[in-house]
């Protein structure tokens, strides 16, 4: 039933993974989105943007361009997404471990910046190796 769900006409899911990437959509647009996206949120917190969203959203539109222009962004992104991904794995793996054997609510605060050790260590391995 899921192969037939994720081969439609002929065109399965992989061959449309394949196509958006034949057609620039991860290299380019997805990069170009969560830049503008970052950007107009950041400028409307900005009190000079905050009833001028025309204004936030050219400025945000003009950074998500330029910052498409050489290759170093999409080939980091390219790089650095994945190994999130695969951080963010590692984490909540270890999450679901620590809440099958840790039984001591009375450290739960504890236990919370452990992870968040954790998390900011893989985070920065992550950046390491992206670069």
């Amino acid at each position: 039933m899921l192969g037939l769900f994720l081969q439609v006409g002929g065109i399965g899911f992989q061959n449309i993974l394949q196509q958006l990437e034949d057609l620039g959509f991860f290299k380019y647009i997805l990069p170009f989105l969560l830049i503008f996206a970052v950007v107009y949120a950041i400028l409307k917190q900005i009190p000079t943007f905050k009833d001028n969203t025309g204004a936030a959203a050219i400025i945000a539109v003009a950074i998500g361009l330029l910052s498409l222009q050489l290759d170093f962004v999409p080939a980091f992104f390219q790089n650095f997404f994945p190994k999130v991904g695969a951080g963010i794995a590692i984490l909540v793996v270890a999450l679901i471990l620590a809440g099958a054997f840790i039984v001591d609510l009375e450290k739960k605060d504890t236990y919370k910046w452990i992870f968040f050790g954790v998390g900011v260590a893989i985070l920065i391995i992550t950046l390491i190796l992206s670069f």
